[in-house]
């Protein structure tokens, strides 16, 4: 099952949650209507005399009272609809909101505790394999041993983790319970775990709302204590009914997740012993996996372990018991072929391609390459290693299979690209104004000394001259390493740039603008580096977008214009005849399904900027399998000979970020791409 499938599979979870939350409804409707009926016989003794006084009259015709059925009906609506759009406004602002309702502290990136950079370089190693941006982490005040990952999109994930965690946990194990929480993000149970939350808080209130009832009737001394006392009796009584619908519902959802969790853990960190020694820690820790705030009962379906005393197998358990887990990483563990497998990969890290797609895209004309030779790339970041000017092989077969999977050759990609940042940068890129004078650096012409002295002129006109030495330092470290770090760069930018207030990251953006428009033209590069900011970003400046994810298209022939711009677009890019620039358009376009049955065009169009954007925007709202044809035709579009430039690799990778697909760097053909 590919990353598409997993999206598609979250939908109809997310269809089937609202089934069986309509159906726990329609029981509490049926039960507060029977208790009603009770109450009104028991409190107008004279109400069978509407029926003649006729003691064998139709237990039917007593019952149905259509008038009270509608009050009843429209108040268990109203009230529980009023307090699930309550709790779903509440999480519109994404994982952060889950995290600090439960008391979780944000950690700093620029802590030097040891514990705490620990876990954070984690986080760091694990997002930039899976080609995610990297989440902000939160730590619980907790003993006991868990963690959680939430959030609407990747783009606001958070990760959590109790202090347990820290403390009992080694580094192998404590990467096997993140690996285990990156695999809710990429899987697209995030999304699911929070419309669970929102939609089960009604249910809840009612429960809430019976005790307190309860708890007043008692000290009512006057008529009608006695009806108090039956409305709280039976509000706790059906809404703790509702309660354990809401567990089932939650177990039905979440649990055959947790194992799916558990052993892509294992396939993404190559070592089987790392998590399930984390959960047989938990079987013999003294707390456990439990946590002490209320808050979390709500939540407990997206914890790693079960916040209860112990796991046990029951209908109502939101985790599969630890026994259960732990014998299916076991027996991962025997299985010859799975360990055959994982002992085959070279632990030593593969010449990566660098282009980790997920989001974005483009300024495409043929102007891309300046000269025909194919390995000359167009950028005004510092300028390419010689090694970084070769072609790079790269299989277009090779994308649909690796979005949204992870491999242990990313990890060590990964771990070895964040060992080669120099001391300097690694501090800078703790701090927001370190973050923003890196991501300037990256956008200084390095090959027009004319074009570079403009940006630094408005860079001295508008920013301190401390801030304008720091870029220019920014520059020297950054123009030392390989070109390929470019965009993990940019990504470990972003955690520091999310403490920006809301008006410093407009002016940020307003910069970056005004240093792309120095030359009055856009490379390639600088469209990429605007994308991938933006969408990762996005969430920070504009929290009211964060739910915002409407499916508008079904089918690619709902969105098949903007297609035909976006693959236009994409076809002049590395091609300077009109032969190179139609064939590369065609062999996306026919990936497409039942692409021969639409009107297409004798030559590609000539799409400018802005059209491509609103296209993307356009396509970004369909559906995961849509969504799939789309990405597979814009990789045989640019990879249509199989021989791309790092830049257009960068492209391709911006392209697939504005659809919101994650995908981890392609490695080396020449080594094998996982």
């Amino acid at each position: 099952m590919n990353f598409f499938e997993h999206q598609d599979q979250a939908r109809r979870n997310t269809t089937r949650l609202v089934v069986l939350f309509g159906v726990a409804i329609a029981s509490m409707i049926l039960a507060f209507y029977i208790v009603a009926v009770c109450i009104y016989f028991y409190s107008t003794p004279n109400a069978l005399m509407e029926y003649g006084g006729d003691q064998t009259i139709s237990a039917i015709a007593l019952m149905w009272q259509p008038g009270l059925f509608m009050m009843v009906a429209a108040g268990t609506v109203g009230f529980v609809g009023l307090g699930s759009a309550y709790k779903v406004f509440q999480l519109r602002g994404g994982g952060r909101v889950v995290a600090q309702s439960m008391g979780a502290v944000l950690v700093n990136i620029q802590t030097d505790d040891e514990d705490l950079r620990r876990l954070l370089n984690i986080v760091e190693e694990m997002a930039i394999a899976s080609g995610v941006p990297v989440p902000p982490v939160y730590v619980m005040d907790e003993s006991g041993i868990n963690a959680f990952a939430a959030g609407f999109t990747m783009n606001d994930a958070i990760i959590c983790v109790t202090r347990g965690c820290l403390e009992d946990l080694t580094r192998d194990e404590l990467q096997g319970v993140i690996a285990h929480e990156f695999s809710h993000i990429l899987n697209g149970d995030m999304r699911l775990n929070l419309h669970i939350v929102g939609i089960l808080h009604g249910i809840l209130i009612i429960h809430l709302l019976g005790r307190s009832c309860l708890r007043g009737g008692r000290y009512i001394r006057r008529k009608g204590a006695a009806q108090t006392f039956l409305i709280g009796l039976a509000l706790t009584t059906i809404g703790g009914v509702g309660f354990l619908c809401g567990r089932l519902i939650k177990s039905a959802v979440s649990r055959q997740r947790e194992f799916l969790a558990d052993a892509s853990a294992v396939q993404f960190t190559r070592n089987p012993h790392g998590i399930s020694n984390a959960l047989r820690k938990i079987d013999t820790h003294d707390w456990g996996s439990r946590l002490k705030t209320a808050k979390a009962e709500e939540a407990s379906h997206m914890f790693f372990g079960s916040i209860g005393r112990k796991s046990f197998s029951h209908p109502f358990a939101t985790h599969p018991p630890l026994s259960e887990r732990i014998r299916r990483l076991e027996s991962l563990n025997k299985n010859p072929e799975w360990m055959s497998q994982l002992r085959q990969i070279d632990p030593r890290p593969r010449k990566p391609i660098g282009v980790a797609i997920a989001e974005g895209a483009a300024g495409f004309s043929a102007a891309s390459r300046s000269s025909p030779p194919p390995g000359s790339a167009v950028n005004h970041a510092p300028s390419p290693s010689p090694s970084t000017s070769d072609e790079i092989q790269v299989n277009p077969e090779e994308v649909i299979p690796a979005i949204g999977t992870t491999a242990p050759e990313h990890l060590v990609y990964a771990k070895r690209l964040l060992d080669q940042l120099s001391l300097p940068i690694q501090q800078s890129i703790r701090y927001a104004q370190g973050a923003k004078a890196l991501i300037y650096a990256l956008l200084l012409d390095s090959e027009h000394a004319d074009v570079r002295d403009r940006q630094l002129q408005h860079l001295k006109q508008t920013e301190t001259i401390d801030t304008v030495n720091t870029i220019q330092q920014a520059r020297a470290d950054a123009a030392l390493l390989d070109p390929r770090m470019r965009l993990p760069l940019v990504d470990l930018a972003i955690p520091a740039l999310r403490d920006l207030p809301i008006q410093e990251l407009s002016r940020f953006f307003k910069q970056i603008q005004a240093l792309v428009r120095a030359d009055g033209r856009l490379s390639l590069s600088e469209y990429t580096l605007q994308v991938v900011l933006q969408q990762r970003l996005q969430p920070y400046v504009n929290s009211s977008k964060v739910n915002q994810t409407t499916i508008k298209h079904t089918t690619v022939e709902s969105a098949w214009n903007d297609c035909l711009t976006v693959l236009s677009g994409l076809a002049q890019v590395g091609h300077t005849t009109a032969d190179e620039v139609n064939y590369a358009f065609r062999s996306g376009l026919y990936r497409l399904p039942n692409a021969r049955q639409h009107g297409i065009p004798d030559t590609p169009l000539k799409p400018s900027l802005h059209e491509v954007g609103a296209s993307l925007k356009q396509l970004a709202q369909a559906s995961p399998c849509v969504k799939k044809a789309y990405v597979d035709a814009c990789a045989h579009t640019v990879l249509v000979d199989k021989t791309v430039t790092l830049r257009e690799a960068e492209l391709l990778r911006a392209i697939v970020i504005s659809l919101g697909c994650p995908i981890p760097p392609f490695l080396d053909t020449a080594h094998g791409v996982s």
